[in-house]
């Protein structure tokens, strides 16, 4: 591969040609294009947190995107909200002492090229961003050492007054189970069907060590007024994020003690 990729660069200076500039689908951005308030959601948690759990001497990434007490849903390990002003300014949650009136403060920036490219900076976390659908979602991946190549999304914040009792939401999680030094793949697709009195019905496909396995659970589940989800598994297993878009939304998981949790993106039915 060394030989052909020296063969093909030496053609291309002799011929007097240069590699084409990336180009992007879109033009036309500004930092306007990112104006609102925008959920954070980490796409490759599990392997993030699978591979950190290999190398003990990986830095702890910094407080950024997610994982912020500045948040304006509180620190989420896969999530966050913050709001972009339009204007490069990313606003967020002050840090108060408990019981104090919090309030919100500028707590990074960002800058977005006309061709829908730029970048975030959040303290020492810094990432590179590509606005897909200005206005309403953006791609990121993290830069900084410690961030590993986080990859993610921004989606647009909506209201959650549609989720009501019967309401029904799938969302799908990869990850990988640790058994000594035996780590296997696993993936799971979920049902989450909202009853009343915060009970919920969970129907789960699994992927373990090979295995499909299929089964039926319940559920306890609160949902804050900023759209927060919380969903505690009877037997085991819990879920956090929040909701976007009336219905769309991110969540983390954590099936259990073996299985590094992870994080996907919640669909309404």
């Amino acid at each position: 591969m060394k030989k052909l990729g020296t063969f093909v660069a030496g053609g291309l200076l002799i011929s007097g040609l240069s590699l084409p500039q990336a180009a992007f689908a879109i033009s036309g951005c500004s930092n306007a294009s990112l104006r609102g308030t925008f959920d954070v959601q980490i796409t490759n948690l599990g392997l993030q947190n699978f591979v950190q759990s290999l190398d003990q001497s990986t830095a702890t990434a910094p407080s950024g995107l997610t994982a912020n007490d500045n948040s304006l849903i509180g620190n989420q390990a896969a999530s966050g909200r913050f709001l972009f002003n339009g204007n490069g300014s990313i606003v967020g949650a002050a840090t108060v002492p408990k019981g104090a009136h919090s309030f919100n403060t500028p707590i990074g920036s960002y800058k977005i090229n006309t061709d829908c490219s730029g970048m975030v900076t959040i303290g020492s976390a810094k990432y590179d961003i590509v606005v897909t659908k200005p206005g309403k979602s953006a791609l990121f991946l993290e830069t900084d050492s410690a961030g590993a190549g986080t990859l993610g999304t921004l989606m647009r914040s909506g209201a959650c007054t549609k989720v009501v009792p019967g309401s029904s939401y799938v969302v799908s999680f990869s990850s990988v189970t640790t058994s000594g030094t035996i780590y296997t793949p696993y993936s799971e697709l979920d049902t989450v069907t909202l009853l009343g009195n915060n009970v919920a019905n969970i129907a789960s496909t699994v992927y373990e060590n090979g295995k499909v396995t299929q089964s039926a659970n319940t559920a306890s589940y609160s949902i804050g007024a900023d759209c927060t989800l919380s969903v505690k598994v009877n037997g085991g297993g819990t879920y956090s994020g929040v909701i976007s878009n009336n219905g769309a939304g991110s969540l983390t998981y954590t099936p259990d003690q073996k299985t590094s949790a992870a994080s996907g993106t919640l669909e309404a039915q």
